[in-house]
């Protein structure tokens, strides 16, 4: 086999180390039979580094630490705390042959910088091992149950700076940060932000590589007065996703802002049992900062709560600041609420109108109580007679609390109509995604 060319050799041993389901040892063995093998066989050993189980973290972390090499070839790291939503993910475990490398960084000590508030196996190792990862294009970490553990109280969690954080931060505000690399390949990030103090991720939209960002579990008052340092229209990120998410107005109001051409747009409520105040400030705040955008937004994913959901009911006479939906000219995909909030309040046929999506759409989701029937077939009626005026919509969603008995929104009519014209309707519950 030494005499084959690389192409050839590769496309070989492509087959043994190429399936989802060969051992980890299997690739392991063969970087061991020759330079040249492990050449060729590192990049589906090295590629990806997420713990599903304490073994793995020795085999990859070993090699890594005697062969710096290897870290070039490293593109994503993964990490969830012990106990969180990943049922499969383990804490880190540095072993003590790793020690040694972790202190040769000279990582310098910011202040303020509390060490106990780390674990020397985990966020230290964590710190290690992002910091060696030159070639790192997307992080994600959550820290969500380890931080719940340390918190008296979940409601009111101790926020700080997470100490992994540290060299990401620097590096976004062109500095040095020990021997850690400058993270100018990291495109995609995401951060669980349960204790994370909402400040402290601000560098990180200087970051000139940085496309995507995803903020899990931000769960704040929504009256807090949260400074925002990174001034309009400085960042290159081009999705922000906000996942069970009651994040005050502000700061999300400015992160959406401070992006030069936002092109996507999640954000999904946190649920019952987290006090979101969907008020008229916070839907102005928010709603108007995504008009900023609307001349890049091409997907807006809104899954705010229903007033059945949350204590703080929706306005019911005013209108917010997103509608009309027409002005986001290359909007390609939307889901919002029917009432209330970032539209308006559909008390007269003409507020419909507002509803009604711009030319470019190609898939539309609306989120309606099971009682809406009149406001959800209203719109149904528009785009069907206005179809023509939609060259590219695909398909029409909608959900709902619950189903209806029987079927008082005509859907089985409904869903022949829209195939006449080759878009596919669906009325699913909440939760179908």
């Amino acid at each position: 086999m030494d005499s084959l060319p690389d192409e050839l050799l590769a496309q070989i041993l492509a087959v043994v180390v190429g399936e989802e389901d060969t051992a980890f040892h299997v690739r392991r063995t063969l970087c061991l039979v020759n330079h040249r093998f492990c050449r060729i066989v590192s990049p589906w050993l090295y590629v990806a580094y997420e713990p599903h189980g304490t073994t793995n973290h020795l085999d990859f972390l070993l090699p890594l630490a005697r062969h710096e090499v290897l870290a070039d070839a490293v593109k994503t790291v993964g990490y969830c705390a012990e106990g969180s939503r990943e049922p499969s993910a383990a804490p880190l475990r540095i072993p003590k042959e790793v020690m040694s490398k972790i202190e040769s960084l000279e990582f310098p000590v910011p202040q303020p910088l509390d060490y106990a508030l780390a674990r020397w196996d985990d966020e230290l190792g964590l710190l290690a091992l992002i910091s060696l990862t030159a070639n790192l294009q997307e992080l994600r970490v959550d820290q969500t149950s380890y931080e719940a553990r340390h918190d008296q109280k979940n409601e009111s969690p101790k926020r700080r700076i997470p100490i992994w954080l540290y060299p990401i931060r620097e590096a976004a505000l062109g500095k040095s940060f020990g021997t850690a690399h400058s993270f100018d390949k990291l495109a995609d990030f995401t951060i669980g932000m349960h204790a994370v103090k909402t400040d402290s991720i601000a560098p990180v939209f200087y970051l000139p590589s940085l496309r995507r960002l995803r903020l899990t579990n931000w769960v704040e008052d929504s009256n807090a007065a949260t400074d925002w340092p990174v001034p309009a229209a400085s960042s290159f990120i081009e999705e922000l996703s906000f996942v069970g998410c009651a994040a005050p107005a502000v700061p999300l109001a400015a992160m959406i802002v401070s992006c030069k051409t936002l092109r996507k747009f999640d954000f999904f409520y946190a649920g019952p049992g987290f006090t979101l105040s969907v008020d008229k400030f916070w839907l102005d705040r928010v709603g108007g900062a995504l008009l900023y955008q609307r001349d890049y937004l091409e997907h807006l994913d809104f899954f705010l709560p229903h007033p059945e959901d949350i204590s703080n009911r929706f306005p019911t006479s005013w209108r917010g600041r997103l509608g009309p939906l027409s002005r986001f000219s290359k909007l390609q995909f939307a889901l919002y609420p029917v009432l209330g909030g970032l539209i308006a309040r559909l008390e007269h046929d003409h507020d419909i109108e507002t509803l009604l999506p711009p030319r470019s759409i190609v898939e539309i989701e609306l989120r309606a109580n099971s009682y809406e029937g009149e406001t959800v077939t209203a719109i149904l009626d528009k785009l069907l007679k206005k179809h023509e005026e939609y060259p590219f919509l695909r398909s029409v969603s909608i959900s709902v609390t619950a189903r209806p008995l029987g079927d008082p929104l005509r859907l089985n009519d409904y869903t022949e109509m829209f195939a006449e014209h080759h878009i596919r309707f669906m009325f699913k519950t909440y939760g179908e995604r």
